[in-house]
């Protein structure tokens, strides 16, 4: 239906560009965490196998996604992708991801949310990934 032909355009609909919305960090998840278990399931690999390719998955979506944001502030006029796509993509597992961009873009470096929060999210992702592995697990 063309938009000028007076029809009202259904209001429950979310017409902001993909990046915009936080649906796109469940997506994205939900992509990282099929590959992961599509590995585990199909070569019978161990959990904490499954976690780390989890985790780099995500990283990598991240990298790319604060990328983009990175590139749209440079351009007048750009639609940039929302803070909380990026807080959701880091916090599921991609921090690494982000801190990476971050230090090779100089992206989000002056706010101190995301100089705080990334570099907490890695070491908890790297703190789950230690404990599966059985890193702190006491000999007997």
């Amino acid at each position: 239906m063309a938009p000028d032909d007076g029809a009202m355009a259904d209001p429950r609909r979310d017409t902001r560009p993909l990046l915009e919305r936080g649906s796109i960090v469940w997506w994205l998840v939900g992509l990282a965490a099929t590959a992961a278990l599509g590995l585990h399931f199909a070569t019978d690999v161990s959990k904490p196998v499954t976690v780390f390719v989890y985790l780099l998955v995500l990283s990598v979506f991240t990298f790319v996604v604060f990328w983009l944001d990175k590139r749209r502030a440079t351009k007048e006029g750009a639609r940039r992708v929302a803070q909380k796509v990026l807080f959701g993509l880091s916090a599921f597992g991609g921090a690494a991801g982000g801190l990476a961009a971050m230090s090779l873009f100089r992206h989000k470096t002056k706010r101190w949310s995301f100089r705080i929060l990334l570099p907490l999210f890695t070491l908890i992702h790297v703190g789950v990934l230690m404990w599966l592995s059985g890193w702190f697990e006491t000999a007997s």
